[in-house]
């Protein structure tokens, strides 16, 4: 499976504003049009578009919130392309990245290992991940 990150661009933008979760999904998920404007307007946004090789199939924003802690606040892949293990290897893909671009030499190396998680519907739950191979 060939899944890759791109940047969102004015040749992949529209596609993307228009990827959608299912129904039972909406309440997790903000709309990509929405977070590319944040993305554009805040320091320390990153987003990226998934490929499934050359189709835009999903959506992930990360924010650096200080020089040690960077936030996933977007992640979704359109209903057509669930269940593909396209968010693990995305996952993977995107915590690499993070790990090289944003985390300091001297930060201990058990804390770069775990990943928070906030699910956000009326009231927010933290999950606690933690990573082992990346």
């Amino acid at each position: 499976m060939e899944v890759s990150l791109r940047q969102v661009s004015k040749e992949n933008y529209e596609e993307v504003c228009e990827l959608d979760v299912t129904k039972e999904q909406e309440d997790f998920v903000a709309c990509n049009m929405w977070s590319i404007v944040e993305s554009k307007y805040n320091e320390g946004y990153e987003t990226r578009v998934i490929y499934l090789k050359e189709e835009p199939v999903g959506f992930f924003m990360w924010v650096k919130e200080s020089s040690i802690k960077v936030s996933i606040w977007r992640f979704m892949v359109d209903k057509n392309h669930q269940q593909k293990s396209i968010v693990l290897i995305c996952s993977i893909l995107v915590l690499k990245y993070i790990s090289l671009m944003n985390v300091p030499s001297d930060f201990p190396a058990v804390k770069k290992n775990v990943l928070f998680i906030a699910l956000q519907k009326k009231s927010i739950q933290h999950h606690q991940i933690t990573i082992t191979h990346c």
